[in-house]
């Protein structure tokens, strides 16, 4: 999925993978044994939460319809998942043993 994407399932649109996988849930189907050998599977149990579960869950859908984890990042978070040095933060970690 890209960064943004609609369910095949219940037709929503979602922000991106993470909050596109929030809103799924069940199992996919369990492999069936006969011994050490997988001769079939049970069927799987994925399915698209409802609205009162997604929101149950924080997520949030925006003012352009698209649904979001409804978490909020920090400048700083944003920054450190691009690959940008916020403003302020030029200092290097560094440890030093005493």
């Amino acid at each position: 999925m890209g960064s943004q994407g609609r369910c095949m399932g219940c037709n929503e649109m979602f922000s991106g993978e993470s909050s596109f996988n929030m809103h799924r849930a069940g199992t996919y189907g369990v492999p069936i044994y006969e011994g050490k050998k997988i001769v079939g599977y049970t069927p799987h149990e994925r399915h698209c939460l409802t609205v009162d579960q997604l929101l149950a869950k924080g997520m949030v859908k925006n003012e352009r319809g698209v649904w979001t984890t409804g978490e909020k990042m920090s400048q700083d978070v944003i920054d450190q998942r691009s690959g940008q040095k916020h403003p302020g933060n030029d200092e290097e970690d560094t440890d030093v043993d005493d």
